[in-house]
Protein backbone atom coordinates (compact mmCIF):
# COMPACT_ATOMS: atom_id res chain seq x y z
CA UNK A 1 0.00 0.00 0.00
CA UNK A 2 1.40 3.92 -1.30
CA UNK A 3 0.51 6.80 1.04
CA UNK A 4 1.37 10.31 -0.33
CA UNK A 5 2.14 13.15 2.02
CA UNK A 6 1.98 16.87 1.51
CA UNK A 7 5.51 17.93 1.45
CA UNK A 8 4.69 21.42 1.49
CA UNK A 9 1.39 23.27 2.53
CA UNK A 10 0.83 26.97 2.80
CA UNK A 11 0.96 29.15 5.65
CA UNK A 12 -2.15 30.74 4.49
CA UNK A 13 -3.82 27.04 4.18
CA UNK A 14 -2.53 25.51 7.39
CA UNK A 15 -3.56 28.49 9.03
CA UNK A 16 -7.44 28.01 7.32
CA UNK A 17 -7.32 24.04 9.25
CA UNK A 18 -5.91 25.25 12.65
CA UNK A 19 -8.79 27.81 13.03
CA UNK A 20 -11.43 26.16 11.82
CA UNK A 21 -13.80 24.81 14.98
CA UNK A 22 -16.00 22.84 13.47
CA UNK A 23 -13.57 20.67 11.11
CA UNK A 24 -15.61 22.51 7.86
CA UNK A 25 -13.25 24.36 5.74
CA UNK A 26 -12.63 25.44 2.08
CA UNK A 27 -9.53 25.56 1.38
CA UNK A 28 -7.13 23.98 -0.98
CA UNK A 29 -3.31 23.45 -1.17
CA UNK A 30 -1.38 25.16 -3.34
CA UNK A 31 -1.23 23.55 -7.29
CA UNK A 32 2.91 23.65 -7.05
CA UNK A 33 3.11 21.32 -3.43
CA UNK A 34 4.84 18.18 -4.64
CA UNK A 35 3.88 14.94 -3.83
CA UNK A 36 5.99 12.56 -2.25
CA UNK A 37 5.49 8.39 -2.62
CA UNK A 38 6.39 6.60 0.38
CA UNK A 39 5.23 3.36 1.95
CA UNK A 40 5.98 4.81 5.86
CA UNK A 41 2.37 5.33 7.38
CA UNK A 42 2.56 9.16 9.07
CA UNK A 43 1.30 8.20 13.03
CA UNK A 44 -2.00 8.04 14.00
CA UNK A 45 -3.09 11.04 16.01
CA UNK A 46 -3.91 9.23 18.88
CA UNK A 47 -4.92 10.11 22.83
CA UNK A 48 -1.96 9.36 24.39
CA UNK A 49 -2.51 12.48 25.97
CA UNK A 50 -5.64 12.17 27.45
CA UNK A 51 -6.34 10.30 29.85
CA UNK A 52 -9.87 8.38 30.45
CA UNK A 53 -11.76 10.36 32.27
CA UNK A 54 -15.66 10.20 34.12
CA UNK A 55 -18.33 11.60 35.35
CA UNK A 56 -17.42 10.64 38.95
CA UNK A 57 -13.07 11.07 38.90
CA UNK A 58 -14.29 14.77 36.44
CA UNK A 59 -16.36 15.73 39.54
CA UNK A 60 -14.14 14.84 42.19
CA UNK A 61 -11.30 16.69 40.76
CA UNK A 62 -12.81 20.16 39.97
CA UNK A 63 -13.63 20.08 43.94
CA UNK A 64 -10.30 20.26 44.27
CA UNK A 65 -8.81 23.63 46.12
CA UNK A 66 -6.49 24.21 43.31
CA UNK A 67 -7.29 25.04 39.90
CA UNK A 68 -8.36 22.83 37.59
CA UNK A 69 -7.92 23.18 33.79
CA UNK A 70 -10.48 21.49 31.78
CA UNK A 71 -10.30 21.14 27.97
CA UNK A 72 -13.38 20.06 26.34
CA UNK A 73 -11.84 18.56 23.18
CA UNK A 74 -13.38 16.27 20.39
CA UNK A 75 -11.26 13.97 18.12
CA UNK A 76 -11.85 15.36 15.03
CA UNK A 77 -11.09 18.89 15.93
CA UNK A 78 -7.89 20.29 14.27
CA UNK A 79 -7.25 22.47 16.59
CA UNK A 80 -7.99 20.78 19.66
CA UNK A 81 -4.89 18.25 18.35
CA UNK A 82 -2.65 21.73 17.57
CA UNK A 83 -3.24 22.63 21.83
CA UNK A 84 -3.23 18.62 22.99
CA UNK A 85 0.86 19.25 23.48
CA UNK A 86 0.24 22.34 25.13
CA UNK A 87 -2.47 20.46 27.40
CA UNK A 88 0.18 17.81 28.39
CA UNK A 89 2.98 19.65 28.90
CA UNK A 90 0.57 22.09 31.21
CA UNK A 91 0.16 18.95 32.89
CA UNK A 92 3.69 17.69 33.41
CA UNK A 93 5.03 21.32 34.13
CA UNK A 94 1.88 21.93 36.84
CA UNK A 95 1.81 18.46 38.56
CA UNK A 96 1.02 18.72 41.81
CA UNK A 97 -0.11 22.70 41.56
CA UNK A 98 -2.88 22.58 39.30
CA UNK A 99 -5.03 19.76 38.12
CA UNK A 100 -5.03 19.20 34.55
CA UNK A 101 -8.20 17.51 32.66
CA UNK A 102 -8.55 16.34 29.31
CA UNK A 103 -12.73 15.79 28.22
CA UNK A 104 -13.74 14.41 24.84
CA UNK A 105 -16.71 16.19 24.60
CA UNK A 106 -18.47 13.32 22.61
CA UNK A 107 -17.71 10.70 24.97
CA UNK A 108 -19.01 12.30 27.74
CA UNK A 109 -22.36 14.11 26.67
CA UNK A 110 -23.29 14.88 30.14
CA UNK A 111 -20.71 17.13 30.92
CA UNK A 112 -20.51 18.55 27.61
CA UNK A 113 -24.94 19.38 28.48
CA UNK A 114 -24.10 20.93 31.77
CA UNK A 115 -21.86 22.76 30.80
CA UNK A 116 -22.66 23.85 27.44
CA UNK A 117 -19.82 22.90 25.47
CA UNK A 118 -20.82 24.15 21.51
CA UNK A 119 -17.23 24.64 20.25
CA UNK A 120 -13.95 22.79 20.31
CA UNK A 121 -11.64 23.36 22.08
CA UNK A 122 -13.80 25.13 25.11
CA UNK A 123 -11.15 25.62 27.94
CA UNK A 124 -13.02 26.00 31.57
CA UNK A 125 -11.05 26.68 34.77
CA UNK A 126 -12.61 24.99 38.25
CA UNK A 127 -11.99 26.29 41.91
CA UNK A 128 -13.73 24.14 44.57
CA UNK A 129 -16.08 23.02 42.26
CA UNK A 130 -17.04 26.30 40.80
CA UNK A 131 -16.35 27.58 37.14
CA UNK A 132 -14.38 30.73 37.73
CA UNK A 133 -13.16 31.46 33.80
CA UNK A 134 -13.46 29.59 30.63
CA UNK A 135 -11.56 30.40 26.88
CA UNK A 136 -12.80 29.32 23.36
CA UNK A 137 -10.45 27.87 20.84
CA UNK A 138 -7.09 27.17 20.41
CA UNK A 139 -4.85 28.36 23.45
CA UNK A 140 -0.69 28.51 23.29
CA UNK A 141 0.96 26.97 25.95
CA UNK A 142 1.60 30.66 27.47
CA UNK A 143 -1.92 31.54 27.59
CA UNK A 144 -2.81 28.22 29.31
CA UNK A 145 0.38 29.13 31.88
CA UNK A 146 -0.89 32.30 32.36
CA UNK A 147 -4.20 32.04 32.60
CA UNK A 148 -3.48 29.05 35.56
CA UNK A 149 -0.91 31.51 36.83
CA UNK A 150 -3.34 34.54 37.34
CA UNK A 151 -6.74 32.62 38.91
CA UNK A 152 -3.93 30.39 41.30
CA UNK A 153 -2.75 34.02 42.50
CA UNK A 154 -6.68 35.91 42.30
CA UNK A 155 -8.13 32.71 44.27
CA UNK A 156 -4.94 31.55 46.98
Amino acid sequence: MKFFILKSVSVASFVALLSCANNVVEAEAPVDAPLVETSEVAPAQSNATHEEVTVESFNQTIADSKVTLVDFYTTWCGPCKAMAPHVAKIKADYNGKANILSVDAEKLIELSEKYNINAYPTIIYFKNGVAVASDLGYQTYDQLKNRIDALSKQFH
